[in-house]
C-alpha cells in the first residue's frame, strides 16, 4: 500500500467522495498537457472562464464549455483512479489482518530489506547463532524450541538460548553471578583429566606432549618422563600483547557498529525516497501514455473523418456524372427519331458522348491499400524509466594501520568536519531536487525546540493508522516467551507501550542503561528503565522492559513516519545561545493541532530544513490575520525569535500589525464638551468628547466576552508590542479597547486604554482578541496640552499637585476651547461649568506671569466666575416614570421624572408673575457660553430658566431651556441676565435610546417627527442601562410607552437598525417585536435587494437549478441561450425574457468587478450587522465574492449565517469577513428564486417533519444538476413561495430521428421508486395545458 496520492496544487488527497457530496471535488482530472489536478482546484480556476491555465507548466487550455461545466469534459487520470481503488481495498483487507503488500506497494520489498538489516545488525548475533546451531544441533534445555546458543560456566551440562539464560539467571542473586560462555568453549568440568575424573590438568608431560593431572604424573605411564608445571611450559606474553592490540580493534568495531546503527533509519528512509521517486516517475509515465493515447485517437478520428469525407465526395462526383450521362443519353433517344434535329445536334451530342467514353468508372478495391495500423514498441518501457546504479561501496571497514591518526580524530570528533555534519545529504539530493522547494501538508507531532521537531505527512495518515491498528492487535495478544523482551541494545526496534495512553507504537532503543545506575542491566525484576524513541512521532520516554514486545517483520514495511525537521533561517532572540522556555512554548502553541503547509528547502544531517505556514490562510478570519502565516515569521513577529544573520528570506513583519484609527483632531477656536479621562502630567492630559459613542463599543465587548464557553476563540496566547486587543480594567472588571505597549517575562503585559489614555499592567489572561468591527471607531482619548503653561522643573508634579489635579479635573464634565494647534500639539483652555460661575481651569491652577510658583491658586482666584445651573440628578432606581418633554435632532430624549413637574410649574409661576422684573440683555458681550439666565420662549412668550449655548452675533443668541431640553435662537432682548433658583438642579434629564442606531448614520427628520408624535408630552417608562462616568456622559436607556419598546418600534418602521442579536432577547415580547422588525424591514425603505420578475402564470421558461435544499425545494436561475446550448422553449412571447438574459450578463460583469484587486479598499467593514442585511461575502469553495444576505447572527462566536442570494447556497462566516454593499450593487434584482416543485412528496407521509433521505436527495441532484431544464409557474404554496412544474428534455427511446419529450422531474423520481408524485386539481390543469 503506497502513500496517499495528493493534488499538486492544494496538497489534499485524491479521493472519490468528499463530505458525502454526490460529486466528489477530489477526483484526479488530467489536463491536455498531461498534468493531473483534483476536480476542486480546476473548478475554482474555471469559474466563469473560457480557458484554464495549468498550475504546473502554465499552458493555457481552452474549455469546450465556459465555466465549471467545461471542467467536466476533462478525462480522469485512470491510472491514479486505479491506485486509489487499490489503496482502498488494501485498507479494508489490512483492517482484518496484518499489513498487506502488493506489486504496486511503494514499499514492496522494503520490509524484507529492513528485516534483514535489523536482523543482521541489531538482533542478538543471529548469524553466529545459526552457525552454532547447525554444528551442534542442540535444543535449548529450557524452552525446547530454540537452538541452544550458550552454556553456563558453572551449571553442569546446561545449555540455553540467550533468552532462557537471561530469564533463569537474572532472576536470582546467586545465579546472576554465573556467566554464559559460547558452546565452542568447554566448561571447567569438560577440561578435567579424562583418566582421573574431576582432577585438574596441572602438569605437562613433554614426552607425551599433553597436559596431565597430579596422579597421572606419578603413575607408571609417566615414569621417567620430564614433567613440569603447566604454567611454566607456556609463555603468555605474546597472548597478552595480542589481547591489548585486539582491545583497540574491539573499540573501533563497537564504534563502527554504533555508527552503522544510527545510519539504518536513514538507509531505510533513502529506500523509501527511491521507491516514492520511482512511483512518481511511473505516475508521470502513465499520464503521458494516457495523453499519447488521446492524441493518437484524435489523430485516427481526424484521418477516418478525412477518408469518410473523401468517400462521400467520390460518391457525390459519381452521382453528378451519372446524372449528366443519363441526361445526355436521354437527349440522344429524343433526337434519333428526327433526322433533321439529329443533324443539327449531332456534333454537340457526339462531343458529350465522347467525354464520357474515357472516364474512370470501375471501382477497384485495393485490399493492400492504405490502412491505419497501431504499433507498440515494447522496448521503450525499458528506455523511458531505468535505473542508474553506482557500485561503489557505501560502507567499508579498514584496518587500523590503513587509517591515519588525523582521520581517526575526525571520526571521533565529527564536529571538526563540515562534511560529516551533512552525512548522507549527498544521497538525498539524488532523489530530491533542492533547486526547488517541495510542499506537503503535515502535522507537528513533537517539539523539542524550533531547531528540533518532528512532523507527519498528512498523505501518510491512512497508512499509519492501518499499521497502528494491526500493531496494537498483535501486541495485545503477544504474551508468549518469544514475544517478550529480556535484553536490549542501543538502536534495536521494538513495540513499546506508551505510558500516557497505553497504546503500542514502534520505538527504537536510545539508551540501554538507566542514567542513575549505568553499571546495572535492566531486567524484568529490577524495574530499571531504558530510553526509547517513538520513531513515528518523535517523542522519547523511559520504559521498563515489561512494556516492550518483539516486533514482527510485517511492521518493518512502513518506514519511520516521523520526519525530523528544523526551521530555516531562524535563531534564538537577542543572540542567545539556546532557545528559551518562552520561545519553545510559543512555537508549540503555533503548531499544535493544526494542519500546516511544509516547504522543504534542503536535507542535511538526516534533518529536513523547512518552513511551516498555516494551510488555506485565505479562509482565516480577520482576528487571526494579525500575524504572518509563516510560523517562522510569526515567531519573529511575536519577538520570541530572530532571523539568522545570513537569512535571505526576511520579511517586514510590521506590515501585519493592525492599528486603531487616530483620534479626531480638534481645530483652532473649536469648543467641545469633554471629560478628562487621564492626567499624565501638569502639562499634558487626555480628554474624551461627551458625544462619543464609545459606550456602545464597551457594551458590545462586555457581551462578547461574557460567555465563558466561547472565550477560547478570543484568547491571546502570544501578545506582541503594539498589538491591538481588549483588556479588562482591574478597577471595575469591564472590557475596554487597548494597545499592548510592552510584553513582560512574567506572563503579563503593559497596556494602554486607547479611549481613556491611562495605562496599567495586566496578566495575559486579561486581554482578548478584538473583532474588526470594533476598530472602526477612532481612538477616543485625545492628548492635549494645557494652554499657556510651561513646566520649569519636575518638582511641579508633586503628590499634592497630582491630587489637586485629579480632584478638580478627573472624570469631570468640562468645556474645552482650543486656543492653539502647533505641530499636532493641541493647546486647550478648560472651563468648569458645573457651578454658578464658569471657571477657567488654566487660570485657576496656574499663574501665567510666574510659572515657577508652586502654590495652587484656589483662594485668590482672579478669573471671572460665570453662574450656571446645577446638573440634573438621576433617580436612584434604574427604572422610573417620566414625561417626555422634548426630542432633539440627535434623538436625545429630554425627560422630566415624576415629581419634577410640580417644581417646574412653580418656577414658571414665579418667573411669569408681575413681581419678576425682566431686564433685557443690553449687549451680547455680557454673555458667556453656558451662562445661566432666563429667556422668553418665542412660541408662548413665557419666561423659562435657560442657559447660553452660542452667541450668534451682536444681536442673536442661541439658548437652551434647561428644564425642557429644547433650544432656539432669539434676540438678545428676550434674554435676562438674572439666574433663577440656580441652586436647584436642572429638572430635565437627557438620555439616548439603547440598542438602536440610525439607518443612515444620522437620524432623519422623519424619524424625529415620528418619535415626537409617538411620545411627546406622554408618560413613558425609562430603564437606565449606563450612567457613564460619574453621571457626566449621556446614559443609554430603554423607553417604553404602554409596554411598547420605542427602540423596536423605530426599527420596525425602518428608521433604525438594531444592535442586539435576537438570541440575546429573553423577554418574549421583545422577541416578538424583533420578529415584527424583521418583517417590517422587508417593506421599509432601507437597503434591500429587488425581487426578480417571473413570466406570466402558465408560461414555460428555461432555467438551471443552482441549489438543492430538498427534492421539492430548490433555487432556480434563468438560463440564457448560447451557441452550444440553445433554448428549449420559444421565448418570443415572454415579456420578461430579454430583461432576464441581460440581468444574467450584468451578474457576470458584477462578479468580475467586485473580485478585482483593491475593490474593497475604500469600503469599511460592516459595523452593525443585522438579520436580513444585504452584504458581500466570500464563498469558501472558490474564494470569490458574491452578493449575500445575513439570515442569522450568533454574537457569542461573532459569526453570521449568510445566503448567496443569486445562487441560493448558504454558509456560516465570521462577521468580520463580510463586506458592505453599495447602492449600485443593489440595483440588479435577485437572480435566484426559491421555488417549490409540485407533486413531489416523501414515500411515507407519517412524519412530515422528517428530513429527506440522503439517497433521495442524491438521486434528485443527479437528475437536475448542471443542465438546462424547463420551468412552468403554476402559483404559490402556503408559504407564499412560487410553485413550478420542472421538466427535463429527454430523448425518446428507439427513435431513429432523435425525437425528444419533456418529462416531469417528479414523475421520473417516482418511477425510480424514490418519491410519491401527486398533483392537485389546479396543478394538473397546468400539466394538461402543457
Amino acid at each position: 500500500m503506497q502513500r496517499s496520492l495528493t493534488c499538486k496544487n492544494c496538497y489534499q488527497n485524491y479521493d472519490f467522495l468528499k463530505d458525502n457530496k454526490p460529486i466528489g471535488p477530489h477526483i484526479p482530472l488530467m489536463l491536455p498537457c498531461g498534468h493531473t489536478f483534483c476536480e476542486g482546484c480546476l473548478l475554482k480556476a474555471a469559474k466563469k472562464q473560457s480557458e484554464i491555465k495549468c498550475f504546473e507548466c502554465e499552458e493555457v487550455h481552452k474549455l469546450e464549455v465556459n465555466g465549471e461545466i467545461g471542467v467536466k469534459h476533462f478525462l480522469p487520470d485512470i491510472y491514479l483512479l486505479g491506485l486509489i481503488s487499490y489503496n482502498r481495498r488494501l485498507t479494508i483487507e489490512s483492517s482484518q489482518s496484518y499489513l498487506c503488500g502488493g506489486p504496486l506497494s511503494s514499499f514492496n520489498g522494503l520490509g524484507c530489506i529492513a528485516q534483514k538489516i535489523n536482523s543482521s545488525v541489531f538482533n542478538e548475533n543471529i548469524e553466529s547463532d545459526k552457525t552454532m546451531s547447525e554444528s551442534s544441533n542442540i535444543l535449548c534445555e529450557e524452552c525446547l524450541t530454540k537452538n541452544a546458543t550458550c552454556q553456563c560456566n558453572i551449571c553442569e551440562n546446561c545449555k540455553f538460548c540467550d533468552a532462557c539464560f537471561n530469564k533463569i539467571h537474572q532472576g536470582s542473586k546467586t545465579l546472576s553471578k554465573h556467566q554464559s560462555i559460547s558452546l565452542s568453549l568447554e566448561s571447567d568440568i569438560e577440561i578435567s583429566c579424562s583418566v582421573h575424573h574431576g582432577r585438574k590438568l596441572e602438569f605437562y608431560d613433554q614426552q607425551l606432549k599433553q597436559p596431565v593431572c597430579a596422579l597421572c604424573a606419578i603413575s607408571e605411564k609417566c615414569q621417567g618422563h620430564h614433567i613440569a608445571p603447566i604454567i611454566e611450559m607456556f609463555d603468555n606474553k605474546d597472548l597478552h600483547k595480542a589481547y591489548q592490540q585486539v582491545q583497540e580493534t574491539l573499540f573501533w568495531l563497537q564504534h563502527s557498529k554504533e555508527k552503522l546503527k544510527t545510519s539504518i533509519p536513514s538507509e531505510i528512509d533513502e529506500v523509501n525516497k527511491i521507491f516514492t521517486d520511482i512511483h512518481s516517475k511511473f505516475n508521470t509515465a502513465h499520464s503521458l501514455l494516457q495523453k499519447r493515447q488521446i492524441e493518437i485517437l484524435e489523430e485516427v478520428a481526424d484521418t477516418l473523418l478525412t477518408d469518410t469525407t473523401s468517400t462521400n465526395k467520390l460518391i457525390e462526383s459519381i452521382s453528378k456524372k451519372l446524372s449528366c450521362l443519363n441526361a445526355t443519353l436521354k437527349d440522344y433517344e429524343c433526337v434519333k427519331k428526327d433526322q433533321r434535329i439529329m443533324s443539327l445536334k449531332s456534333s454537340k451530342l457526339l462531343k458529350s458522348l465522347n467525354d464520357f467514353v474515357d472516364i474512370p468508372c470501375i471501382l477497384q478495391i485495393d485490399q493492400d491499400g492504405y490502412r491505419i495500423k497501431s504499433h507498440l514498441n515494447e522496448d521503450f518501457i525499458y528506455e523511458c524509466v531505468f535505473l542508474k546504479t553506482q557500485k561503489n561501496e557505501k560502507f567499508k571497514l579498514k584496518k587500523l594501520n590503513e587509517v591515519s591518526t588525523e582521520s581517526l580524530e575526525k571520526i571521533m570528533n565529527p564536529s571538526v568536519s563540515s562534511a560529516e555534519n551533512c552525512f548522507f545529504s549527498h544521497n538525498y539530493t539524488d532523489i530530491f531536487d533542492t533547486s526547488r522547494s517541495a510542499n506537503d501538508l503535515v502535522n507537528v507531532t513533537f517539539v523539542e525546540d524550533p531547531y528540533n521537531f518532528t512532523v507527519q505527512l498528512n498523505a501518510d495518515k491512512e497508512r499509519l493508522l492501518v499499521m497502528m491498528s494491526a500493531l496494537n492487535k498483535h501486541c495485545r495478544s503477544a504474551n508468549s516467551q518469544t514475544d517478550l523482551v529480556y535484553k536490549v541494545e542501543k538502536g534495536q526496534l521494538f513495540c513499546a507501550q506508551f505510558s500516557v495512553d497505553n497504546f503500542w507504537y514502534r520505538a527504537r532503543v536510545v539508551t540501554s542503561h538507566p542514567p542513575n545506575k549505568p553499571e546495572l542491566i535492566p531486567t524484568w525484576n529490577n524495574d530499571l528503565t531504558i530510553q526509547v524513541h517513538y520513531v513515528d512521532f518523535g517523542n522519547k520516554e523511559w520504559l521498563p522492559l515489561n512494556r516492550l514486545r518483539q516486533i514482527k517483520k510485517e511492521f518493518f514495511e512502513l518506514p519511520e513516519m516521523g520526519m525530523p525537521c528544523s526551521l530555516t533561517d531562524i535563531a534564538p532572540p537577542c543572540q542567545a545561545q539556546s532557545w528559551s522556555t518562552r520561545s519553545i512554548k510559543a512555537f508549540k502553541s503555533l503548531v499544535a493541532d493544526k494542519t500546516l503547509l511544509m516547504t522543504t528547502f534542503e536535507c542535511c544531517s538526516n534533518k529536513y530544513i523547512v518552513d511551516l505556514q498555516l494551510h488555506n490562510t485565505l479562509a482565516q478570519t480577520n482576528i487571526e490575520n494579525d500575524r504572518p502565516a509563516s510560523i517562522r515569521d510569526a515567531l519573529v513577529f511575536i519577538e520570541v525569535a530572530s532571523y539568522s544573520p545570513h537569512s535571505k528570506l526576511k520579511i517586514d513583519v510590521n506590515q501585519y500589525i493592525r492599528k486603531y484609527k487616530d483620534a479626531v483632531c480638534l481645530t483652532k477656536k473649536e469648543m467641545v464638551s469633554v471629560c478628562v479621562t487621564n492626567i499624565e502630567s501638569p502639562e499634558y492630559l487626555f480628554i474624551q468628547r461627551l458625544d462619543s459613542s464609545i459606550l456602545e463599543i464597551q457594551d458590545g465587548l462586555s457581551k462578547l466576552y461574557r460567555d465563558q464557553n466561547n472565550s477560547k476563540i478570543w484568547t491571546i496566547e502570544w501578545p506582541y508590542k503594539d498589538m491591538i486587543c481588549a483588556a479588562k480594567f482591574s478597577e471595575d472588571g469591564n472590557w475596554y479597547r487597548a494597545l499592548v505597549k510592552q510584553v513582560n517575562n512574567n506572563d503579563s503585559v503593559d497596556v494602554e486604554y486607547v479611549d481613556y489614555g491611562n495605562c496599567e499592567t495586566v496578566s495575559i489572561t486579561s486581554i482578548k482578541k478584538i473583532p474588526e468591527m470594533y476598530l472602526l471607531l477612532p481612538k477616543q482619548a485625545l492628548k492635549v496640552k494645557l494652554w499657556n503653561f510651561e513646566k520649569k522643573n519636575q518638582e511641579d508634579w508633586s503628590p499634592e499637585t497630582k491630587k489637586s489635579f485629579e480632584k478638580y479635573l478627573l472624570n469631570k464634565q468640562l468645556v474645552a476651547v482650543v486656543q492653539d494647534v502647533v505641530d499636532n500639539t493641541i493647546s486647550v483652555e478648560l472651563f468648569d461649568t458645573s457651578t454658578d460661575k464658569d471657571i477657567s481651569i488654566n487660570a485657576l491652577f496656574f499663574d501665567k506671569t510666574n510659572t515657577d510658583k508652586k502654590g495652587i491658586l484656589l483662594e485668590n482666584n482672579t478669573a471671572q466666575a460665570i453662574k450656571s445651573y446645577k446638573q440634573p440628578i438621576f433617580p436612584a432606581k434604574h427604572k422610573f416614570n417620566a414625561i417626555c418633554v422634548h426630542i432633539d435632532p440627535h434623538c436625545l430624549f429630554y425627560l422630566q421624572p415624576e415629581g419634577c413637574n410640580n417644581v417646574v410649574i412653580q418656577f414658571m409661576e414665579e418667573l411669569n408673575s408681575a413681581q419678576f422684573k425682566f431686564e433685557s440683555c443690553p449687549s451680547t458681550t455680557l454673555l458667556s457660553v453656558n451662562q445661566a439666565c432666563v429667556a422668553r420662549f418665542s412660541e408662548d412668550n413665557c419666561i423659562y430658566r435657560s442657559k447660553v449655548l452660542q452667541i450668534i452675533d451682536d444681536s442673536k443668541v442661541k439658548v437652551e431651556y434647561v428644564d425642557f431640553g429644547n433650544s432656539e435662537i432669539i434676540d438678545k432682548s428676550k434674554v435676562c441676565l438674572k439666574s433663577w433658583y440656580d441652586e436647584i438642579p436642572i429638572q430635565c434629564l437627557s438620555i439616548q435610546l439603547a440598542d438602536v442606531i440610525p439607518v443612515n448614520k444620522v437620524w432623519s427628520q422623519e424619524a424625529i417627527m415620528f418619535l415626537s408624535k409617538k411620545v411627546s408630552n406622554k408618560i413613558v417608562e425609562v430603564g437606565l442601562q449606563e450612567h457613564g462616568i460619574n453621571n457626566t456622559l449621556i446614559p443609554s436607556a430603554t423607553v417604553k410607552i404602554q409596554n411598547e419598546n420605542i427602540s423596536y418600534v423605530l426599527v420596525a418602521a425602518g428608521y433604525a437598525k438594531s444592535t442586539t442579536n435576537l438570541s440575546s432577547l429573553n423577554d418574549k415580547k421583545n422577541a416578538q417585536a424583533q420578529l415584527v422588525f424583521s418583517d417590517a424591514k422587508k417593506v421599509s425603505k432601507i437597503m434591500e435587494y429587488k425581487k426578480p420578475r417571473f413570466p406570466n402564470l402558465g408560461k414555460r421558461f428555461d432555467v438551471i437549478v443552482t441549489q438543492v435544499d430538498s427534492p421539492n425545494l430548490v433555487y432556480i436561475q434563468r438560463y440564457p441561450p448560447s451557441d452550444d446550448c440553445p433554448l428549449f422553449v420559444d421565448d418570443s412571447e415572454d415579456v420578461s425574457a430579454a430583461d432576464a438574459y441581460n440581468q444574467i450578463q450584468e451578474l457576470h460583469l458584477m462578479s468580475e468587478m467586485i473580485n478585482q484587486e483593491n475593490y474593497f479598499d475604500n469600503l469599511s467593514y460592516i459595523k452593525t450587522p443585522h438579520i436580513g442585511m444585504p452584504c458581500i461575502a466570500r464563498y469558501t469553495e472558490d474564494g470569490l465574492y458574491y452578493r449575500a444576505r445575513i439570515d442569522n447572527i450568533d454574537m457569542d462566536t461573532m459569526k453570521a449565517e449568510i445566503i448567496f442570494v443569486d445562487y441560493g447556497t448558504s454558509e456560516t462566516l465570521p462577521i468580520g469577513s463580510l463586506k458592505p454593499i453599495t447602492e449600485e450593487l443593489l440595483q440588479l434584482p435577485l437572480q435566484s428564486t426559491l421555488v417549490t416543485i409540485c407533486g413531489i412528496k416523501k414515500l411515507s407521509n407519517k412524519n412530515t417533519d422528517e428530513k429527506w433521505d440522503i439517497n433521495t436527495t442524491k438521486q434528485f441532484y443527479n437528475i437536475v444538476a448542471n443542465k438546462r431544464l424547463i420551468a412552468q409557474w403554476v402559483g404559490h404554496d402556503q408559504n407564499a413561495r412560487p410553485k413550478i412544474h420542472l421538466y427535463d428534455r429527454c430523448y425518446v427511446e428507439a427513435s431513429e430521428k432523435g425525437l425528444t419529450k419533456d418529462c416531469l422531474i417528479g414523475e421520473m423520481m417516482c418511477q425510480s421508486g424514490f418519491v410519491r408524485f401527486e398533483l392537485d386539481e389546479h396543478e394538473t390543469i397546468f400539466k394538461k395545458v402543457f
